[in-house]
């Protein structure tokens, strides 16, 4: 294994501040990925190389 690679909802500030902490960084962004109630959210892609 090199790399581990997670997504998280862009707006999810506490995820992602932790994930940094861990040694992750976003490497893309897939917007509208994700649609709920009606309203779109874009999602962070993380990757942590190993």
């Amino acid at each position: 294994m090199e790399q581990i690679n997670l997504i998280v909802l862009s707006e999810n500030v506490i995820a992602k501040k932790l994930y940094k902490s861990l040694g992750f960084e976003i490497y893309g962004v897939e917007h509208k990925a994700l649609k709920y109630n009606g309203q779109y959210f874009d999602e962070d892609l993380m990757v942590l190389y190993i």
